[in-house]
């Protein structure tokens, strides 16, 4: 612990470093991340970490809403061919709906 880095983040400590996920880690990656690991968290890491969690918050309602959009229009197209009906054109794929 001479680089005062806690127990914690030792553990997981080349993950956190790799920050491109690219499974090398250069000399700038290793000074850079020490550095931001050595004490306690300053009030624009917590600040910036607010912000990254909110976008990622707000990336994954959007995609939950078009997710469920779409499952709700394939439902409603398998009802239609369960009961034998002809789709509506926007459930028809542009290559079957020029074949009719």
């Amino acid at each position: 612990t001479d680089l005062d880095v806690s127990d914690e983040d030792q553990l997981d400590l080349f993950d956190t470093l790799d920050v491109d996920g690219g499974g090398t880690i250069d000399l700038e990656e290793l000074v850079v991340g020490i550095c931001k690991l050595r004490g306690d968290a300053r009030r624009s890491d917590i600040v910036g970490v607010g912000l990254i969690v909110r976008s990622i918050q707000m990336a994954l309602t959007r995609f939950e809403e078009t997710a469920m959009e779409m499952l709700q229009t394939q439902e409603q197209a398998l009802r239609c061919m369960q009961d034998g009906r002809k789709m509506p054109s926007r459930f028809r794929s542009k290559s079957v709906t020029s074949q009719v």
